[in-house]
């Protein structure tokens, strides 16, 4: 079996252009990441999500198919196991990961991509925080929040004597096999549990 050679990038259309991963569905966590990458405009977005997430150590692939080949990204296991973590079942998730999408090879790609990134945030529809899988230490952390949250939506709610929070109290934490990952709707005004 041939092995997969590294993802030869296509240049960028325009300069508003990023590329986002297609990133194929499975119902195993286990299974092999596989994906598309696709090329959208920032002036007219379609939906997608963006993630940040902690770089971590040591490295894994992510297998790229565009139709014509197979190609590999190399990724860093946290984004991974991100990624592993918010591939859905059964429909393709369009993501933007700033290491896969953008030409690390390519200065001039990567110096307009970095200058975009506000934009690329600011315009997705959800951005996810991956903060690692979970363990004890986490779930504490994760309980404290939680209370401290019912404590200050109490305080927020006796103080302007309303009966509900307005829209920008959203609640903006996933809850995903042991609290892996926060989300937010930007623009941001705070966190709520």
């Amino acid at each position: 079996m041939d092995q997969p050679q590294s993802y030869p990038y296509r240049s960028l259309t325009s300069p508003r252009a990023i590329r986002v991963i297609r990133l194929n569905p499975s119902p195993h966590i286990s299974d092999p990441l596989s994906c598309k990458l696709v090329e959208i405009s920032l002036d007219k977005p379609p939906k997608y999500e963006a993630l940040s997430y902690t770089w971590g150590r040591g490295h894994d692939s992510l297998s790229v198919n565009d139709g014509e080949s197979k190609s590999d990204i190399p990724i860093t296991k946290s984004c991974h196991a991100a990624l592993a973590r918010l591939r859905r079942e059964s429909k393709p998730r369009d993501i933007w990961v700033d290491a896969v999408c953008i030409n690390q090879a390519d200065l001039g790609e990567r110096n307009s991509q970095v200058l975009m990134m506000g934009d690329i945030y600011k315009l997705a529809a959800q951005v996810v925080i991956w903060l690692g899988d979970a363990d004890e230490e986490s779930d504490l952390i994760f309980d404290i929040m939680k209370r401290m949250s019912k404590l200050w939506c109490f305080a927020f709610k006796a103080q302007r004597n309303i009966g509900h929070l307005d829209g920008n109290n959203k609640k903006m934490a996933k809850v995903v096999e042991g609290r892996v990952y926060l989300s937010f709707v930007p623009p941001i005004s705070h966190f709520t549990f």
